[in-house]
């Protein structure tokens, strides 16, 4: 098992509960690593779709892209809210 281990001399049961508890923190840290890349996904997303809205006020200044701007910015909030669930939970250092 990769991190830290326990103790020497630590009687079996407990060394299994700590390799079952290392194992979780191994598992979330895997978890926060997904929410990051998910988070980094939806930013180049909205990023590109804010272009193409751009694109197209410009192409047609007549067309009403309001109700599609609303929406973008909500997808905005919810990547920054996947961002902040990461920042809680960083990658373990070595």
């Amino acid at each position: 098992m990769n991190g830290p281990t326990p103790p020497p001399g630590w009687q079996p049961e407990l060394r299994t509960l700590w390799e079952a508890i290392m194992a979780t923190q191994a598992q979330i840290d895997q978890y926060a690593a997904a929410v990051s890349g998910y988070a980094t996904s939806v930013e180049q997303a909205t990023t590109a779709i804010r272009a193409d809205i751009q694109a197209i006020k410009d192409a047609n200044p007549a067309v009403d892209t309001a109700g599609l701007e609303a929406s973008l910015a909500r997808l905005g909030t919810a990547a920054d809210g996947l961002k902040a669930l990461d920042t809680e939970n960083p990658p373990a250092t070595p």
